[in-house]
């Protein structure tokens, strides 16, 4: 290799070191001593070239190659401006991104869309955090998703706490044991965000937002299941403090000690009794559901209760069965545990598509019965599954389709009465029943779509139809974590390394072949 070559090669670096260190500048992918380093030494570099090989840099600036040489560089100038210009206006007047995550972890859920759609007065949120906590850049990402979607009604500012420590006092968080992120409205009503995730900060502005307050009773006496229960599998203190962040709060009640529903009942759930009713607690039932109350009913197989009759009135009777779906080996589950994927047309199942999952459930019937609207089917079983009666058969896992009743059974139903009087507490009495209790339990609450099947059903019946929607909730993602050094690495090598290397072999080969 001769000396003009290597000029001319020489030569070609050094263009494309001085044609990258602005844009190096400005993408602050290098200080400005190391940009300012970098465009010296391509200047050397062509310092070189113009030492080395005199003869072809006379040749390029002079003649018809300086003409097209700065008509090509004048060109390109031109273009690369009209380019920025272009891109900018795009990017403001017309922001776009696409989400090609598996999981659409960079998407807020319907639930979070709706709620920020839904805020009437602004929301200031306070990170406690620093440029170089660790989870900064997942806060930072995910406050920007929020405000890009609710503008002025959203906004966020990071605090340093030991700075302010007044200002985490006030949010009664406690230095290095204790959430990051907590939100304030314009009548500084406050709340703590639990977890650093869409789900947590989307309850947080649903908690905060909706300060009227249902009330819902569950009833207690008959062996149903403890909503104060946090670590039995059987236990629904994980339900219920959803319903609580969704400002829904739970208490329990005797029907034997007070014979009448409380006043403030927006709802009343019997879930898993194990024991009958006395015929006083039916009666109060009864005219609870005649005044137009709201009933949840989750009733377990194998087991009387003694609310037959009450049910023959909204016309719903519950098999003495045990559902069997055989292809639900094949979906992933036992055969006592059916998985559903058909729902009817309701204002608890609306735009709702998730498959949900009922261990151990009953089938139940919907029956035609005066004064009340056809009770609907809400969730069916696939047509190959069957109700179970043999259950000694059942117990030695030998279940058998034949003379069994089969087909799309009916596991959840709704009924509704229109209700007349002075004394009535709504226009219309709702009853829903479910043939297990099990599903929305602290284990079985989390699989599938069972928590918002819940949710939903419980805000029908208290009349918080805000709350009936897809909710929010973690989303298992991938994240390469990087220190910011690691960051400026990458930026180095994508934004200057690599380009340089590109547009001086390209440079230098195009100069080499035109020399011969």
């Amino acid at each position: 290799m001769n000396n003009k070559t290597v000029a001319q090669v020489l030569g070609a670096v050094g263009v494309a070191v001085l044609i990258t260190s602005p844009i190096l500048l400005v993408f602050g992918a290098a200080s400005t001593g190391f940009v300012l380093f970098q465009a010296v030494t391509g200047l050397i570099l062509l310092g070189f070239w113009v030492g080395l090989d005199m003869e072809q840099v006379s040749r390029v600036f002079s003649g018809r190659g300086s003409f097209f040489m700065t008509t090509a560089a004048g060109l390109g100038l031109v273009l690369a401006i009209a380019l920025g210009i272009a891109n900018y206006a795009v990017a403001t007047k017309f922001p776009k991104t696409w989400d090609l995550s598996q999981n659409k972890i960079f998407t807020l859920t319907e639930d979070t869309q709706k709620t920020l759609a839904g805020l009437k007065s602004p929301i200031h949120a306070y990170a406690f955090l620093t440029p170089t906590d660790r989870q900064y850049g997942v806060a930072k990402d995910l406050l920007d998703r929020y405000h890009d979607l609710a503008k002025s009604n959203f906004e966020y500012e990071f605090v340093d706490a030991d700075k302010s420590p007044q200002l985490v006092s006030s949010f009664g968080i406690k230095k290095d044991n204790g959430p990051v992120l907590a939100i304030e409205t314009t009548t500084k009503q406050q709340e703590k965000v639990g977890e650093l995730n869409e789900e947590g900060l989307t309850n947080a502005l649903v908690k905060i937002t909706h300060q009227a307050q249902k009330k819902i009773y569950f009833t207690t006496g008959h062996g149903e299941a403890d909503i104060k229960d946090k670590q039995g599998q059987d236990g629904y203190a994980l339900m219920v403090d959803k319903l609580a962040n969704e400002g829904i709060n739970a208490e329990t009640f005797s029907l034997v000690e007070t014979k009448d529903v409380p006043s403030d009942a927006a709802a009343v759930l019997i879930v898993g009794p194990h024991k009958r009713f006395l015929e006083q607690e039916a009666q109060s039932l009864k005219t609870y559901l005649e005044k137009g109350g709201r009933v949840l009913l989750m009733l377990d197989p194998q087991i009387d209760v003694g609310l037959d009759k009450l049910l023959g009135m909204y016309g719903i009777e519950l098999d003495n069965d045990v559902v069997i779906d055989p292809l639900a080996r094949l979906q992933g589950t036992s055969p006592d545990v059916p998985i559903i994927q058909q729902y009817a047309s309701s204002d608890i199942t609306k735009g709702f598509s998730e498959y949900t999952v009922f261990p151990s459930t009953r089938s139940l019937v919907a029956a035609n019965e005066t004064g009340v609207d056809r009770p609907l089917a809400l969730a069916t079983t696939n047509p190959t599954a069957f109700g179970e009666t043999d259950f000694a058969q059942l117990a030695q896992g030998t279940a058998s389709p034949e003379g069994k009743k089969r087909g799309s059974l009916a596991v959840a139903i709704l009924a509704k009465k229109a209700v007349t009087g002075n004394d009535k507490r709504s226009e219309e009495a709702r009853l829903v029943v479910f043939g297990s209790s099990q599903w929305a339990d602290n284990r079985w609450s989390q699989i599938g779509g069972n928590e918002d099947f819940f949710m939903n059903t419980v805000s029908y019946l208290a009349e918080a139809t805000d709350r009936i929607t897809i909710r929010a909730r973690s989303r298992d993602a991938s994240h390469l974590t990087m220190t910011p050094q690691q960051t400026t690495l990458v930026q180095f090598f994508s934004i200057d390394v690599l380009p340089v290397t590109l547009i001086a072999i390209g440079i230098a080969v195009w100069r080499v072949r035109r020399s011969k």
